[in-house]
């Protein structure tokens, strides 16, 4: 016979285990990642503490990702004001299309290319250009403006800038492709580029997923 509890015990909803992702140890990159925030933001004095025990236990990236969302909307140090560089440029920004609010209106939005080219001429390096995007025309910006929109991509989030425009767009911004998978779309960025952009992308992924099952939503479907 079964008891009450039993019963009871099995009505309860069972937590589902972490990702198996979240105990793996974290990327050179996120590590980097957190390392310039540490240095870039205001932290309190026990969150240093934290960190370094677990960092010196082994951080995984579980632990990193959660790091990551904790210091990013902490204040920033004067002279320091983006994550990574004090002097970032559009060498710093990976080739793609980006987006960034530039006004109180959520239309009040500005489009952005970064372009990579074979400077096959001269030094055979490669080297980056970037375009404002106006509708289906694109205009090359001068050296000077490209770095200062590189600066205000880097300082809103290399990630979220590929987000917006992804979001209001509908294709990825890195590999341009139609956004069809559920995931994808609440992300506003595509699987594998995703990761190309955002430092904490396994928490992100992990989070969008968990809100669309909250929904009654198939993370794994297409949607036109």
């Amino acid at each position: 016979m079964v008891s009450d509890e039993q019963l009871k015990a099995a009505r309860q909803p069972q937590e589902e285990p972490p990702p198996k992702w979240t105990t793996d140890p974290a990327s050179e990159r996120q590590v980097n990642y957190i390392t310039g925030l540490v240095r870039s933001r205001q932290v309190p004095e026990s969150w240093l503490v934290r960190i370094k025990e677990l960092t010196e236990r082994g951080l995984t990236k579980g632990d990193a990702g959660k790091i990551i969302q904790a210091l990013k909307p902490l204040p920033v140090i004067v002279g320091k004001d983006d994550t990574a560089k004090n002097n970032p440029t559009i060498q710093d920004v990976p080739p793609g299309r980006y987006a960034l609010q530039t006004g109180p209106d959520e239309n009040d939005l500005s489009f952005y290319r970064v372009i990579e080219r074979d400077d096959k001429e001269h030094t055979g390096r490669k080297y980056r250009i970037m375009v404002q995007i106006a509708g289906p025309n694109e205009t090359m910006l001068k050296y000077g403006q490209a770095n200062d929109i590189a600066r205000k991509i880097i300082r809103a989030g290399l990630g979220d800038a590929a987000a917006l425009y992804g979001h209001k767009v509908g294709r990825c911004a890195i590999c341009h492709t139609r956004i069809t998978n559920r995931v994808s779309r609440e992300l506003g960025i595509g699987p594998v580029c995703g990761g190309r952009v955002y430092e904490d992308w396994e928490v992100r992924v992990d989070t969008a997923w968990n809100k669309l099952q909250m929904q009654g939503l198939d993370p794994r479907e297409n949607v036109s």
